[in-house]
């Protein structure tokens, strides 16, 4: 799951394994795409706008797990985000980091 905060601008570093293929890193509610190149950074950058539960896809056909390459985008408003955050840095300093 990415968790990002709402009206925070947000720097998305992509790329793809040396050894893979491209991929496409897509939010439709963001209006934010861009290709996941082997041994090559794209940089795109979004600001979310509204709270709430999104996918992210990756819109390249890129073999037989194509179908599978989907995640959650949760935005969150910035004190949900700073409380979420304060909890998620509490779970791993108890666990010892990782």
């Amino acid at each position: 799951m990415l968790v990002l905060k709402k009206g925070q601008p947000t720097q998305f570093d992509i790329t793809s394994l040396e050894h893979d293929v491209i991929h496409s890193f897509y939010v439709p509610q963001f209006r934010v795409k861009a290709d996941a190149v082997p041994g090559i950074m794209n940089h795109t950058y979004a600001t979310p706008t509204k709270t709430g539960t999104f996918t992210l896809i990756c819109t390249e056909l890129c073999g037989a797990g194509h179908s599978l390459m989907r995640a959650v985008v949760r935005v969150m408003e910035p004190d949900q985000f700073d409380q979420w955050l304060s909890q998620q840095k509490a779970a791993q300093s108890s666990s010892g980091g990782a």
